[in-house]
């Protein structure tokens, strides 16, 4: 007898373990969904904040003046300027060069030497002693007048 009620108080605590296990899951999953749901709301709460800043960024333009408009125009006529000038100076390296090459002789010209005599290509009769049908009969006319 006592062995059997060891067995019982053993499976006893067994089972109140696996009990008490199975609640720390239980436990831990809600833990967890909360977890997410939270930080669910804080995106959410950040989207509609971001929603809102851009909305006010939108309403608050602002217009450029006209001494600023002046500035850039002045700035970019500059560049303009600087490019144009840039330009200039390669067509004159460009031309230089050109001189220069035109003063050098040309190269001697290139001479045919046929060394190499071509083979005839091999041609391949296929069907050659086949009966002759009607279509080749037609097909010689038409070839005829080519």
């Amino acid at each position: 007898m006592d062995n059997k009620q060891e067995e019982k108080s053993i499976l006893q605590e067994i089972l109140t373990k696996l009990s008490s296990i199975g609640k720390k899951e239980d436990t831990v999953k809600e833990e967890i969904a909360e977890v997410e749901l939270s930080q669910v709301e804080t995106e959410a709460e950040a989207v509609e904040v971001e929603a809102e800043e851009k909305v006010e960024l939108s309403k608050e333009v602002d217009y450029i003046t006209k001494e600023d408009f002046e500035s850039y125009k002045t700035e970019l006529s500059e560049i303009m300027k600087g490019f144009v000038q840039d330009v200039e100076k390669e067509r004159e390296e460009i031309s230089e060069k050109v001189v220069e090459l035109s003063a050098q002789p040309s190269a001697d010209a290139i001479v045919h030497s046929p060394e190499v005599k071509e083979e005839k290509q091999k041609s391949f009769q296929y069907g050659k002693n086949r009966p002759r049908v009607t279509a080749d009969f037609v097909m010689e006319s038409l070839n005829k007048f080519n």
